[in-house]
């Protein structure tokens, strides 16, 4: 911000924030966020999980600090302006708790808002308040932005219990309390990790949403192997290239021939792992490791007014 003296007045000029000043913050947040977490823990005093205001206006930068660095971003909308930033969120499912209420009154009308697009292509959604009392109208918030929701992108029962499940889990509750609402192992992707009579959310829902995005993992996977296959014959072919060019060398000047290359240096001996191999993968074998914070899930809900109130502890900014 700067402030210009015109004549008796002042006239305040707001400029945006360069996106490097942001990212430098949020890297020094994520830096010091960790060992104050384990301080508070250690004193038995309440921990606090690192959900930045992301993606509401400025630029995507902003966003991609987010993606490295924190359990989950608030708001996100700006994802709608970066196709490939929007597919790496689904693929690492860091939750947007987003705030269709708020982003209406100060940066996008209600029915441009990307929640209903993200919810169905499966990134971790969930509805949560942002300055209630300067937005909300009514004295339950949380239950407004459900309610208009509802009503204005029809959404059925299970969508809302699938965005409260979300919001449990993007939540900072600890994780005896994210069992209890959702399920014993609530980090395991699919049913497994759906506990129906809890959540309200059906397990072929969940299985549709774990199966799905297994078989994206698969696809980078698959793409990711190809890729490092080609890299290698390429530099396998360089290699022999190098060696034609000093054998011929050689032969010039009267010197004895270089060594031989090993087979090592010719082509890779194997191919990666396929993503279906019983070894598996780096990427999926990390998709599928538990989150002990419980950031990690892309669910179905609580249920009713339970729902509504463990989303509300971690949805208020």
């Amino acid at each position: 911000m700067r402030v210009w003296l015109v004549g008796e007045r002042a006239r305040v000029l707001f400029h945006p924030t360069p996106p490097f000043f942001i990212t430098s913050d949020t890297f020094q947040n994520a830096h010091t966020a960790p060992p104050l977490k384990k301080q508070t823990n250690k004193q038995g005093l309440n921990t606090f999980a690192f959900r930045p205001h992301a993606g509401e206006a400025g630029d995507v930068d902003h966003l991609v600090a987010g993606l490295l660095l924190c359990e989950n971003v608030a708001h996100g909308i700006n994802l709608r302006k970066s196709p490939c930033l929007q597919y790496l969120y689904y693929l690492a499912q860091v939750g947007l708790c987003m705030s269709p209420l708020s982003n209406n009154s100060l940066f996008l009308d209600y029915h441009k808002n990307p929640f209903p697009s993200f919810f169905a292509r499966g990134l971790s959604v969930s509805l949560s308040t942002d300055d209630p009392v300067q937005i909300h109208l009514t004295k339950e918030p949380l239950v407004e932005e459900y309610s208009v929701a509802a009503q204005v992108w029809k959404l059925s029962s299970a969508d809302l219990c699938e965005i409260a499940r979300n919001g449990v889990l993007h939540s900072g509750f600890p994780h005896a309390c994210k069992r209890h609402w959702v399920a014993s192992e609530y980090w395991r992707p699919g049913p497994e990790g759906n506990d129906i009579q809890k959540t309200n959310v059906p397990n072929l829902r969940m299985r549709f949403r774990a199966d799905t995005h297994d078989g994206e993992m698969g696809v980078v996977a698959r793409g990711a192997g190809a890729f490092a296959f080609k890299a290698a014959a390429a530099a396998a072919a360089a290699a022999q290239q190098a060696q034609a060019a000093a054998i011929h060398q050689a032969r010039l000047h009267g010197a004895p021939p270089p060594p031989a290359l090993q087979p090592h240096q010719l082509l890779p001996r194997h191919r990666p792992h396929h993503p279906h191999h019983p070894g598996g993968s780096p990427l999926k074998q990390a998709s599928a490791s538990p989150a002990a914070g419980g950031g990690g899930g892309a669910g179905a809900a609580a249920g009713a007014a339970g729902s509504a109130a463990a989303n509300g502890g971690g949805g208020e900014q």
